[in-house]
């Protein structure tokens, strides 16, 4: 296994690429930009009810309005930020060639991070043992979520379990790397997605973002393809909350750390965000 920058990363064309989806954000696009849509749309009979208002009353509406609009701005621009790099040529995940399996570590919503450390693993193709779907289901209030990965099972070497913990440190590294400033005209900004698409649950055992079954077909010209499997992050027999809290940080999922700590130690929405920033800390 190595670890390499993204400039010197050497893929042929022989290679079978795999990227996110542009659908997705282009879909929260247009979402967002739907009430601008609709307000253009239907304003003359916004202005005409605005003008029934008595003042006194726009004391009140016009805090609200201005706080609303710039959570609309900041929340559009954040959006943007994704489209823009969906387009992007590092937009991609696994790359297939007869020889090795590519993953990129860093997920393409943070391409505006530089490239001054390793982000993506070069798998030689001897060394993977087999490859899987494994699908994780968690709970959350009232509701249930499911998220598939695609599992890269090492041979059962000492070097796949020293190459794992590199692998293991580097994800931990970019989940926590800093976001670069930006310079603006009137203020600076950091912006950072927490999207994870890789991370290493145990040694010799790698996940990534499942990115549909022609991974699996493709990569089983190669390797061998194993059975399918499900984990349950939410048995309580397997891990106490601290962990099932941190392999649910590891993973990206902090909303679903949230609720999971709401719900099992009756704690309020401030004491559960602490909590989870704990234990993502503890995991990276």
């Amino acid at each position: 296994m190595d670890l390499l920058r993204a400039d010197e990363v050497e893929i042929d064309d022989r290679a079978v690429v795999f990227a996110h989806s542009v659908v997705g954000p282009i879909v929260m696009l247009a979402l967002c930009c739907a009430p601008f849509v609709l307000a253009a749309c239907a304003w003359p009979e916004i202005a005409a009810g605005a003008s029934r208002i008595a003042w006194m009353w726009w004391l009140v509406i016009a805090p609200a309005g201005f706080v609303l609009g710039g959570l609309w701005i900041v929340c559009l621009q954040c959006v943007w930020s994704i489209v823009r790099a969906s387009f992007q040529p590092s937009n991609w995940l696994l790359a297939v060639t007869p020889e090795a399996l590519f993953v990129q570590v860093r997920s393409y919503q943070n391409a505006h991070f530089p490239h001054d450390a390793p982000t993506v693993v070069r798998f030689p193709m001897s060394e993977v043992a087999a490859v899987r779907r494994v699908r994780e289901d968690s709970s959350r209030e009232d509701s249930s979520r499911q998220t598939s990965w695609l599992e890269i099972e090492l041979a059962r070497t000492g070097s796949a379990i020293s190459d794992t913990t590199r692998l293991k440190a580097l994800c931990e590294a970019e989940r926590e790397r800093r976001a670069p400033e930006k310079h603006g005209r009137f203020m600076s900004s950091r912006w950072r997605s927490n999207h994870v698409p890789v991370f290493v649950p145990s040694a010799g055992c790698v996940r990534v973002e499942w990115l549909g079954a022609r991974t699996l077909r493709e990569l089983g010209r190669h390797v061998t393809v194993g059975d399918a499997r499900r984990v349950n992050l939410d048995d309580a027999s397997t891990a106490d909350i601290t962990t099932r809290l941190r392999q649910l940080c590891e993973r990206g999922d902090r909303m679903a750390a949230c609720e999971l700590a709401r719900r099992e130690l009756r704690i309020s929405l401030t004491e559960a965000r602490d909590l989870v920033e704990s234990a993502a800390r503890k995991a990276a």
